[in-house]
Order: structure tokens, then C-alpha cells, then sequence
């Protein structure tokens, strides 16, 4: 027994949604959590850009490459972005 459903059951639709619908849930990458905390604090690129004292198509290209310097990580936690 494999701990999963049998495909022939109605259950195991319900348990796959349940599974993928889990998965979304799960945010891993720090764009991401950028985009997220800037959306739900109402807050624009260009007032997190004006933070880390960089131009906003400079952060806009960090958050679209996903790549961040010690430097500006340590200003995203102290602003509170970044969350434990």
C-alpha cells in the first residue's frame, strides 16, 4: 500500500486538489515574499527602491532575477519584508 488513494476512487480527485491546492500555498523564493509584503502593506517598487537607495528599475530587475546582495536582504528584515 502506497499511502495514496486508489486512482478509481472519488477520493483520490479530492485528494489530489487538496495536495496541489497545499502546494500553492508554500512560498519559497524572496521575489516572491517582496511582491506579497509589498502588495498586502500597500506599498510601491518605488518606495521600496527609495529604502534600499536604489533606482526602481534597479529593484524592479532584482525582483524579477531574484537576485538580492547581503546588503539589501539586511534592509528587507529590518523593514520587516522579510519575516521569519
Amino acid at each position: 500500500m502506497t499511502g495514496r488513494p486508489d486512482e478509481s476512487s472519488g477520493f483520490y480527485n479530492e485528494f489530489i486538489l487538496k495536495s496541489t491546492l497545499m502546494a500553492e500555498l508554500v512560498i519559497y523564493k524572496t521575489n516572491e515574499k517582496i511582491i506579497l509584503w509589498l502588495h498586502r502593506s500597500q506599498k510601491t517598487q518605488q518606495w521600496l527602491a527609495d529604502q534600499l537607495g536604489q533606482t526602481k528599475s534597479a529593484v524592479n530587475n532584482k525582483i524579477r532575477s531574484n537576485v538580492f546582495t547581503a546588503g539589501d536582504l539586511i534592509i528587507l528584515k529590518s523593514i520587516g519584508c522579510l519575516e521569519d
